[in-house]
């Protein structure tokens, strides 16, 4: 028998057709088709959505308005097990999910280079993840004579660390005179003083080991995001608690809306940020970890349990050590009073093709919430002007996305009105602690052994530098000034600003919680209304669904829970990823994840 489908947007699967339809009698465009009132198509193609001229589309009135349907036959669907091909066929195809085309070409950068783990080992540490933060712990413990071997899911530096911008601030995103406010004058210095040594300590560690990643010094400025006087004044609070974090040569500086600083007026001047790429920096210290320290890293090793000392991958090798190393983005660990303490959102980055040497060689943040943060990378006889912000929380809704890209392109020529085409853009994601601090040291229940990197918010490289420095300082038995302040056991403030960021945190395990009633987070009645290329999550019975239609037409059916603590994923059209609103997993559109703490895959489901 025939079956009647709804033709839905993959951008937006609230969005059905029916927010193109013209109800006045006229034809309005679809993509680069027309839908006339009477419901017949010219032309064909929506987002993924083949609208077949040969058919004929009928409206359909609703509570949400008019949705267009045409009559095809049954929709092909795959079973479990030819789900897992699936997955393995993209593991095989991109040994590397989740990859992005960046400015640092992670597409073809982040690939593995080193073997697979074969059989069980042992070191004195493990160190699980081998981004900036994991590649730093190894590299600093490897250097005092420890055997540590690190083990990667995917490919060195193919997670987060692939897809930043390559700022290395010493201006903390979270506001000095708030840092001051939820911690004292003490702690603000302190603060101050790790994240201009860890931009020391990238310098010093590229000249003694020659890594080729294109650091520099650069200046950074702190603009306000509109000229009132309550953004003026904000920016006079931040100069004054920036020198007492220990800034003295930080300066405010009237910009004279030049062109090659944005046009920007006052601005607060940080004289001694910093610049890399992250994924050759990375990279690069992998190699020297490795090949001058004699460290061991393995490539496509997934670590799926871990048991105080001892971590299992995903072929049943066994890695036992006397400290575990968790540096995942967002720990592989079902801690829930650790993950109940920061919330996820994504970011999104632009590059704009800018005339080479025209803009100042500078970072550059302004006042905003979100803020946008920008940069320039020279690109043969070109500069690109990267530009990042529009930052959201993770798992929101498909019909909640916004046009970020064409506001951050929109943001920028307005600044820099001289930028010419976009030729990058893509998304990442940061984990932000409700105190605004990051989480480095021992893991609360298993203080003796398990170490945990995340939290880094908006400063994912010198965050990671500072875990790095001291993860390696308490495992070596060192006391290092830095330990207590990021020490993930430590107390919060009672501030109303931490009340309010541990609200959001709450709010967001609410959701994903919530959404595991029936009918709730639904995206769509049935797997038929799903366009091509597009995904959504439908209700089965008692049963959340996560679908997504190929460019075949085939469906594809897996849980939308999230193997992690249970929370239900959502579709992203902007990545075509199934986010978890709860803690920072997201999977591919094939149900590989992508980012911890979930360590394994979305369930495959059958038809039944």
């Amino acid at each position: 028998m025939a079956r009647a489908i709804d033709a839905v947007s993959c951008q937006c699967y609230n969005a059905t057709l029916s927010r193109f339809a013209d109800n006045s009698g006229g034809s309005r465009s679809v993509g680069n088709s027309k839908l006339t009132s009477a419901g017949s198509v010219i032309k064909s193609s929506f987002c993924g959505v083949k609208l077949d001229p040969s058919r004929e589309w009928h409206p359909r009135k609703s509570s949400k308005g008019t949705a267009w349907r045409a009559h095809i036959g049954p929709t092909p669907q795959t079973t479990p097990e030819e789900h897992q091909q699936v997955q393995a066929e993209a593991r095989r195809k991109t040994a590397v999910p989740g990859l992005r085309d960046t400015i640092w070409d992670q597409l073809n950068q982040a690939v593995p280079s080193n073997k697979k783990l074969s059989e069980s080992t042992s070191a004195d540490v493990l160190v699980v993840g081998a981004g900036i933060a994991g590649i730093c712990v190894a590299y600093n413990l490897a250097k005092a004579g420890k055997k540590v071997v690190v083990l990667e899911a995917r490919a060195i530096g193919s997670g987060q660390t692939g897809k930043r911008s390559g700022q290395l601030m010493s201006w903390n995103d979270d506001f000095y005179h708030i840092l001051e406010n939820n911690f004292g004058e003490d702690k603000l210095r302190l603060v101050g003083e790790s994240h201009r040594e860890s931009i020391n300590w990238i310098e010093r560690v590229v000249q003694e080991e020659g890594i080729d990643c294109d650091f520099r010094r650069v200046p950074g400025y702190l603009v306000t995001k509109d000229d009132s006087e309550e953004e003026a004044h904000k920016l006079r609070k931040e100069y004054e608690a920036s020198k007492r974090a220990g800034f003295t040569d930080a300066k405010l500086e009237n910009l004279k809306n030049d062109t090659k600083h944005g046009k920007w007026g006052m601005a607060l001047v940080f004289p001694n940020t910093g610049e890399f790429d992250p994924l050759r920096f990375t990279q690069g210290l992998a190699k020297v970890f490795k090949e001058k320290y004699g460290g061991h890293i393995y490539e496509e090793t997934s670590v799926v349990d871990h048991n105080v000392t001892t971590a299992t991958t995903s072929e049943g090798h066994k890695v036992s050590a006397e400290a575990v190393v968790l540096a995942t983005n967002s720990p592989i660990t079902r801690n829930v009073v650790l993950h109940g303490r920061q919330y996820g959102s994504r970011t999104y980055l632009v590059g704009l093709k800018a005339p080479s040497g025209r803009y100042t060689r500078a970072s550059w943040w302004d006042t905003g919430k979100p803020y946008h943060y920008v940069r320039l990378v020279e690109q043969g006889d070109h500069d690109v002007l990267l530009v990042g912000g529009e930052d959201h929380h993770s798992g929101i809704y498909p019909s909640e996305y916004d046009p970020t890209y064409e506001k951050l392109e929109e943001w920028a020529r307005t600044h820099w009105p001289e930028v010419e085409e976009v030729v990058y853009r893509w998304t990442g994601q940061m984990l932000h602690p409700a105190d605004y601090l990051g989480l480095y040291g021992r893991d609360l229940f298993q203080p003796n052994s398990v170490y945990i990197a995340t939290g880094d918010s908006g400063q994912g490289n010198t965050g990671g530098i500072i875990a790095g420095i001291t993860i390696s300082s308490e495992i070596l038995g060192r006391n290092h000034p830095w330990s207590s302040l990021y020490n993930p056991n430590r107390f919060p403030p009672v501030t109303v600003q931490v009340a309010q960021q541990e609200l959001d945190v709450l709010k967001d395990d609410f959701e994903g919680f919530k959404n595991l009633l029936p009918f709730q987070a639904v995206d769509s009645l049935s797997a038929e209304t799903v366009g091509r290329n597009c995904g959504a999550v439908i209700q089965e019975g008692i049963r959340k669904v996560a679908v997504y239609r190929d460019d075949g037409g085939r469906i594809h059916r897996y849980s939308a829970i999230c193997p992690h603590l249970g929370c239900v994923v959502k579709w992203n059209p902007k990545d075509s990823t199934f986010d978890c609103p709860c803690h920072g997993s997201y999977f591919d559109h094939n149900g590989v994840v992508i980012n911890a703490p979930s360590s394994v895959n979305l369930e495959p489901l059958s038809d039944n």
